[in-house]
């Protein structure tokens, strides 16, 4: 490597740098001399001998060429601060952008000498990089994958869930004296006995009832129920029943209200086990709103106080739900003979271990 003395066309700007006393120039000059003189260095050690001598490839004009503009931005930037003007930055940044520049330009000339080391150190290393990366993984996994039993939400699925009325039912209808509505989505501008659906989550029915129900058909009840066979609840191993509910276009001075039932399907649709809570309005000493209210029950008692029957086959588990229905009968709609219930976020939650 020459020293920058040497150098004839260095000599002449370090020269008038010194008599300008402008050490900004002198080190422009320095950076130059120095890209130069590596360059030279380079092309000496790799020159074969002249009768194999190749051209000039198109890459190695493009790098010499970028190299040459980053070395002169780089000049620029340190004496006009074109970069700080062009993206707005304080011009305490001109040196550190300057220095970044000259990096950059070495390492062009140097065909990105440090970028294939790093390459090829990467390339050794694939093997063992994978194997830590697939631990990793696993590790990340392992600590984030949820132990246990996981809350089941119930989705509002149309093909599982359906309105139901005591008027569908002979006996009822004729023994009872008066009729409770239900009245469900609509199709073709009349109601049908589905749901109606706000999102996967989020359903409703409206209902209507005469005047003159009949306190001694308690049975004679209508409502909508939803089932989720494929994921039925262990009572054994779950803990809470949690839903949101509100109740919309009442008459005034009602006092809304609902029942809930929740039920063990065996796989012909009887109902092997029933635990039943026919006021929401009693148990917890209000009534329904126009707004969203939290409503939560302990499975405890459906252990405790559900109407058991035999199981019709061998593979029903009497403690296992799978089914949930909310209805009204004449407790319910005693005070309020009209208006919509919204049934919102179905959620059945285990047992939380310490």
């Amino acid at each position: 490597m020459q020293p920058l003395g040497a150098l004839p066309s260095h000599n002449a700007i370090c020269l008038y740098a010194n008599v300008k006393g402008d050490i900004r120039l002198v080190t422009l000059a320095q950076i130059c001399a120095l890209l130069y003189s590596t360059r030279m260095t380079q092309d000496k050690a790799s020159v074969p001998p002249a009768e194999t001598v190749p051209k000039r490839d198109a890459w190695t004009l493009f790098s010499n060429g970028l190299a040459v503009i980053l070395a002169i931005l780089a000049g620029v930037n340190h004496f006009v601060r074109i970069i700080a003007l062009l993206l707005h930055i304080p011009d305490s940044t001109v040196p550190v952008v300057s220095a970044a520049l000259v990096i950059a330009a070495v390492l062009v000339v140097r065909r990105f000498f440090v970028f294939r080391w790093v390459y090829r150190l990467a390339a050794h290393a694939s093997p063992i990089l994978i194997l830590i990366l697939l631990a990793m993984t696993a590790l990340i996994y392992a600590t984030l994958r949820p132990h246990g039993p996981q809350p089941i939400i119930v989705k509002f699925d149309p093909t599982k869930g359906k309105l139901f009325s005591s008027w569908n039912d002979p006996y009822l209808a004729r023994i009872s004296r008066a009729r409770i509505w239900v009245l469900g989505a609509q199709s073709n501008g009349e109601n049908t006995s589905n749901w109606e659906l706000a999102d996967d989550y989020t359903a409703a029915f409206a209902f209507q009832a005469d005047m003159n129900l009949d306190p001694k058909r308690p049975q004679a009840v209508s409502g909508a129920y939803m089932t989720f066979y494929d994921t039925p609840v262990d009572t054994q191993r779950y803990r809470e029943f949690r839903f949101k509910a509100k109740m919309v276009d009442t008459e005034p001075g009602a006092l809304p209200d609902v029942g809930v039932r929740l039920c063990v399907d065996s796989l012909n649709g009887q109902e092997s086990a029933v635990y039943e809570l026919t006021s929401l309005r009693k148990r917890y000493n209000f009534p329904l709103k126009p707004d969203w209210q939290s409503f939560t029950l302990d499975l405890n008692e459906f252990l405790s106080h559900a109407r058991y029957s035999a199981a019709p086959d061998a593979s029903t588990n009497r403690h296992t739900i799978n089914k949930v229905v909310f209805f009204l009968g004449f407790e319910n709609v005693s005070k309020c003979v009209k208006g919509k219930l919204w049934i919102q976020d179905i959620t059945f939650q285990p047992h939380v271990t310490k």
